[in-house]
């Protein structure tokens, strides 16, 4: 059956895109993305912030990738790319308790 890849314009973007169709010809999308340069970034956070005694009043709560993104869209109809979601407190901790139990090795503080 064919399969479909479709990749963003921009280089440096590691998102990609497969639309897959099984025997039966069912499209299915798959989308995968190399989360290893996010997870370094949130080590590089965490050392930043254990080494800097400031307390500010803002705080990095997590790094989240687009992928991760898109599967709490898809599980929880989360849209955290809405403009509006991090108006909306009941969403945002909603979003922090999926962080914290699913995806403890993007937080960067709590």
């Amino acid at each position: 059956m064919p399969k479909w890849t479709v990749t963003p314009g921009i280089q440096d973007f590691n998102l990609k895109a497969e639309i897959i169709y099984d025997k039966n010809e069912t499209a299915k999308m798959q989308v995968k993305q190399d989360i290893q340069p996010y997870l370094d970034a949130v080590k590089r956070d965490r050392e930043n912030l254990e080494n800097n005694n400031q307390k500010s009043h803002y705080r990095k709560f997590a790094t989240i990738p687009d992928v991760v993104a898109i599967e709490i869209l898809e599980k929880y109809g989360l849209d955290i790319h809405a403009p509006t979601f991090m108006k909306d407190k009941d969403s945002v901790k909603k979003l922090k308790n999926i962080i914290i139990t699913e995806y403890p090795e993007l937080i960067v503080s709590t």
